[in-house]
C-alpha cells in the first residue's frame, strides 16, 4: 500500500483530488444538479469512498487491492456510513459496471488502477443517465486521450489544481463530464 494510498485514507475524508477539484465536486453533488435520491459508482476507492457515501443515497466502490479494501471497509463500518464496498480483482477490474442497466447512474468516478480508466471510461458511458456525471481523474494524461476522445462530445468542466503525492505537490487536472439531458 502506497503513502498516497495512506494519505488519502486520513481525516478530513475527500476525494483525492485537487481542492478546486473537490469543491467543484461538491457543488456538483447539490440539487438541483445532482439529486439527493443520487445513484454513484466509482473505481478507486478511499476519502472518495467516505466523502461520497456521506452525500449520495446509494453508492458502489470497486477496489482491486485487498489491504486497501479492508481497511476502507473498516472507516466505513467505524463511521457509521453505508456504501457497496467490492474487492474485484485486477484483471476483472472493468468489468465491475457491467451489472447495471444503461442510463441508471447519476455519478461515475473513474480513478482507480491508471492502465483501466480509458477502458473504464467506455463502459461506463452508456451506464450514465441523462443529466448525469462522468469524472475522470488525472484527464492530463497522454495515457488517458483515448478516454477524453471518447467524451469530446460531452459538455464539461475542467478543474486544474495540485494535490500531495509522495511527500512532493504535483499538478493535477479532473475533467467532470455531463451527459446531456
Amino acid at each position: 500500500m502506497g503513502r498516497a494510498k495512506v494519505k488519502a485514507l486520513t481525516y478530513p475524508y475527500r476525494p483525492y483530488l485537487s481542492s478546486g477539484a473537490t469543491g467543484f465536486f461538491a457543488l456538483v453533488l447539490q440539487y438541483p444538479l445532482l439529486p439527493p435520491w443520487a445513484t454513484a459508482f466509482e473505481w478507486g476507492s478511499g476519502g472518495s469512498t467516505i466523502w461520497l457515501a456521506e452525500r449520495c443515497r446509494s453508492l458502489v466502490s470497486i477496489e482491486h487491492d485487498p489491504e486497501w479494501h479492508h481497511l476502507v471497509e473498516g472507516k466505513l463500518h467505524e463511521m457509521g456510513l453505508e456504501a457497496d464496498l467490492r474487492f474485484v480483482r485486477e484483471e476483472r477490474y472493468a468489468e465491475a459496471i457491467g451489472g447495471y442497466p444503461d442510463k441508471t447512474l447519476d455519478l461515475v468516478l473513474v480513478d482507480g488502477i491508471d492502465r483501466t480508466r480509458s477502458e473504464c471510461v467506455a463502459r461506463a458511458i452508456p451506464k450514465v443517465k441523462p443529466g448525469g456525471w462522468l469524472v475522470l481523474d488525472d484527464t492530463h494524461w497522454a495515457k488517458l486521450k483515448p478516454a477524453r476522445e471518447q467524451l469530446a462530445q460531452w459538455p464539461h468542466f475542467i478543474a486544474v489544481g495540485y494535490k500531495d503525492h509522495n511527500g512532493k505537490r504535483i499538478r493535477t487536472q479532473t475533467t467532470f463530464y455531463r451527459r446531456e439531458l
